[in-house]
Order: structure tokens, then C-alpha cells, then sequence
């Protein structure tokens, strides 16, 4: 099976889908004690950091190529791009 490349738009909304899912799902669990509180506090954080690390790419990688188009200069495909399949 050829391994399937995502855009990081694309990587960003299925992150932040599974950010809602835990925001709905994390208070129960906590309640029923399936999950520590400071776990579950822990898992959103990180979850929230990396989805912003993503967005902070996703748009260097958008001035980059911006740049590069004010330039003239040859565009190649980037993972910003939507996969030729």
C-alpha cells in the first residue's frame, strides 16, 4: 500500500476534530475517574500546542511560497499542496 501524503490543512482539521472529541469526552471520563484530571488537562495542552505548531507552519510555509511566486521563483509541490494521486 503506498503510504498517503496529508496537507497540513489537512493534518490541522483532523486535529482539531479530535480536540473537540476530547473536549466532550475528557469531562465524563474524569467524573467516572477513567482519567485524571491533571492527565486529561496535560493531553488538551499538548494536543492545543502541537495544533498551533501546525498553524504556525502552515503559514510560514504560505508566506514562503508567496514569496517565492513574487519572485518568479519555480514553485515545487509542498506539503502545503494537495497531493497529485
Amino acid at each position: 500500500m503506498a503510504k498517503t501524503i496529508f496537507t497540513l490543512k489537512q493534518q490541522i482539521g483532523c486535529l482539531q476534530r479530535e480536540i473537540a472529541l476530547r473536549e466532550r469526552l475528557y469531562p465524563r471520563w474524569v467524573e467516572s475517574k477513567k482519567l485524571k484530571p491533571e492527565s486529561a488537562e496535560f493531553e488538551l495542552q499538548c494536543m492545543k500546542s502541537i495544533a498551533e505548531r501546525l498553524k504556525s507552519e502552515s503559514a510560514l510555509e504560505h508566506d514562503a511560497l508567496k514569496y517565492m511566486e513574487e519572485q518568479g521563483l519555480q514553485n515545487s509541490p509542498t506539503l502545503f499542496d494537495e497531493p497529485n494521486v
